[in-house]
């Protein structure tokens, strides 16, 4: 043979003299990786989110490994969430479980790639220094394994997927701050992190806490809530209690201090850092502007306020914000930050000048009167008294009233906190205008007593701030006709006394026929019919001079309901019958024409006219529910309920049940009275 060969061996040995048996081993198998961090401590919750993961075991493939990604924003527990499912599947996967950290971006997809191949045992020398072939090799080394591979802080997800192998058996799963639900193939399974629930805030952080560590639950509420609910966060607040002996309070008072709270929280800072990098600049400026926002969650409409934008460039920027996991969005396609994130925008904005930023919020808050105000005009009427609002011009965005309610709904706790951002910057024509329309039109529907008193409250110290006395007693009319509903009528008549000596004084005749109308019904909640008759017929008078028809009738109607209660039946149903013929001359008002029957029915009742009474409030009862106007229902239902029981007919008690419901929930005081006559019919 000499020193050569020409035949194919896979094992040659060229030797000498050779003294005893000769071994000759077969090819090393590969090793079995074993490389995943170890599986969290404390781990909470997440059932939801796993049984998705799992979703990677049970999918039928053919040709391709599963594929899983899992988002969300710093601190939300995504490393977490992939550790703890690989642990708890590893042993499906027996060639082995790979975890590589790309470090948001400071190591390639190439990287990671040779991080594998040497795991599965590739010399170096044997990994070829181009990307394209790095990766072809591992896909070829993984075609026929069964292998787990996490690969964490991806910052583009969908090229991750360039490292999937052709084996069915495989699961490939990344961890990025990057959504990836858009843009990820049909079969790739995708997560999207939130924040936990407090009530799984608490259970980590008592688990996390060293023993004998008291945590009531108010203290831990608090503390999710400075923790913003990210597991993150709640281990840096357990570590440190474990570290440095902290006691609950002290632990509080770091995270409640913001510049300590920064310190401790300044890893997860830096993540969201690295995030930002990665925007336009046009996505990094919404990005510090949004955070401007004093609501919970802004609408795309704000955000193109605050960046001067085309609403249609301000949804393509917040989805991209979106992607990147910077923002939350909600089910009314409203944007949100993580405590955290909001903290970090919130550096970014304070970077900007300052000029930039009171014209953004200036924006903001026109854009939110604009909106508010089209809003009132579809659910209340164009020609309402209004003294703080603007006159909007162009066609109303809202195409009715059931839509326009739903915007005043939806956007409730944002004009509150736009309302009380206008006090805070002494904007005092706009916290009379948000008060006067959005507020009170959203009030005038659905019954929000709290919020309305606050509202009306900050409108009236505005309008006193700015000296403007008929802006004042409008305020406070409205400010007492809540208090009236609320059944305080004795500090309702203060408000109203006050807004009648500043409507005088100021020579607003159509101010002071409405502040004279609200003093009215003050007087009439204290039992003083007669005097509040008086009130209702001046103010019909000084309508009647204005020639404002909607005025008088209104007048008209509560004085009806005035001579009820003084037990004149047929004077009563006079100024009613009155109301009634003028209203239906001047407009379709469903809502004020049933307020007006239902007072024609307790007219009936009080006459003893059941039958007519319970017709015409059947009638009120279809019309209310077809307006969804479930503030308006419950006097009706009492009455009815009242005209049954006289005439012995089943089904009072089920109404007077639905009015005790709708009593309670807006906090009424009618809910006294009625639980009684409930109790009474046993």
């Amino acid at each position: 043979m000499g020193n050569s060969n020409s035949g194919d061996g896979n094992n040659v040995v060229q030797a000498g003299t050779i003294n005893g048996d000769v071994h000759i081993a077969g090819e090393r198998a590969d090793p079995v990786p074993a490389s995943l961090a170890a599986a969290p401590s404390g781990f909470v919750n997440r059932e939801p989110e796993l049984q998705v993961l799992d979703g990677l075991l049970t999918q039928e493939r053919s040709d391709r490994a599963g594929f899983g990604v899992i988002s969300g924003s710093s601190g939300t527990g995504k490393t977490g969430l992939a550790t703890h499912w690989a642990h708890r599947v590893k042993d499906r996967f027996p060639d082995g479980q790979v975890h590589v950290d790309l470090a948001s971006g400071e190591r390639s997809l190439d990287d990671a790639a040779q991080d594998v191949l040497r795991e599965l045992g590739v010399k170096g020398a044997d990994i070829p220094e181009q990307a394209e072939a790095r990766i072809s090799l591992l896909r070829t080394r993984t075609a026929d394994k069964r292998l787990l591979i996490l690969l964490d802080d991806v910052p583009d997800p969908d090229a991750a997927e360039r490292l999937r192998s052709s084996s069915p058996g495989s699961v490939l799963l990344c961890t990025s701050f990057r959504d990836a639900s858009a843009s990820a193939g049909q079969d790739a399974v995708v997560v999207r992190l939130d924040a936990l629930s407090t009530e799984h805030v608490v259970q980590f952080l008592r688990s996390g806490f060293p023993s004998g560590t008291e945590l009531s639950p108010e203290d831990g509420a608090e503390l999710a809530r400075h923790c913003g609910c990210l597991p993150a966060t709640m281990r840096v607040a357990a570590g440190q209690l474990r570290k440095h002996g902290w006691t609950v309070p002290r632990a509080l008072r770091e995270l409640t201090d913001p510049r300590r709270r920064q310190r401790h929280l300044k890893d997860h800072l830096a993540v969201v850092d690295l995030a930002v990098e990665h925007l336009r600049t046009d996505e990094a400026e919404l990005y510090a502007l949004l955070s401007l926002f004093p609501g919970p969650a802004a609408p795309a409409f704000a955000a193109a306020a605050l960046a001067d934008a085309d609403e249609l460039d301000a949804e393509l920027l917040l989805a991209d914000l979106h992607e990147a996991c910077l923002v939350e969005r909600n089910d009314r396609e409203q944007y949100l930050f993580h405590d955290v994130v909001r903290e970090h925008a919130e550096q970014r904005a304070a970077a900007l000048d300052p000029d930039e930023r009171v014209d953004a919020l200036r924006r903001l808050v026109a854009r939110y009167r604009e909106l508010g105000a089209f809003a009132d005009r579809a659910v209340t009427t164009t020609d309402r008294l209004r003294v703080g609002d603007i006159q909007v011009t162009g066609d109303n965005p809202f195409t009715g009233k059931t839509e326009a309610l739903e915007w005043l709904e939806g956007e409730r706790l944002n004009l509150l906190a736009l309302q009380r951002l206008a006090a805070d910057k002494g904007w005092h024509r706009d916290v009379v205008a948000l008060a006067e329309g959005a507020l009170w039109a959203l009030h005038n529907q659905h019954k929000y007593f709290t919020d309305a008193l606050r509202a009306f409250r900050l409108g009236a110290d505005a309008a006193a701030a700015a000296e403007d006395a008929v802006a004042e007693a409008r305020m406070l009319s409205l400010h007492g006709q809540v208090r009236i509903e609320l059944g305080r009528p004795t500090d309702a008549l203060q408000d109203c006394e006050r807004a009648v000596q500043l409507a005088e004084r100021a020579g607003h005749r159509e101010v002071l026929a409405s502040a004279i109308e609200f003093r009215g019904k003050a007087r009439s909640g204290l039992g003083e019919h007669e005097v509040a008759l008086a009130d209702f017929r001046r103010s019909h008078e000084l309508n009647l001079e204005l020639a404002d028809t909607r005025g008088v009738l209104l007048q008209e109607y509560l004085a009806g309901r005035e001579l009820v209660a003084l037990g004149r039946a047929g004077h009563a149903l006079d100024s009613l019958r009155s109301a009634r013929e003028r209203l239906a001359l001047i407009s379709d008002e469903p809502r004020l024409a049933q307020r007006i029957d239902t007072a024609v029915a307790a007219a009936h009742r009080m006459s003893d006219e059941h039958v007519t009474a319970v017709d015409l409030l059947h009638d009120v009862l279809t019309g209310v529910r077809a307006r969804g106007a479930t503030g308006d229902l419950a006097e009706p239902l009492e009455l009815l309920a009242d005209s049954l029981t006289a005439l012995s007919r089943p089904g009072a008690a089920d109404h007077l049940r639905e009015a005790l419901q709708l009593l309670e929930q807006s906090g009424d005081p009618r809910a006294d009275r009625v639980r009684t006559k409930l109790a009474e019919l046993g």
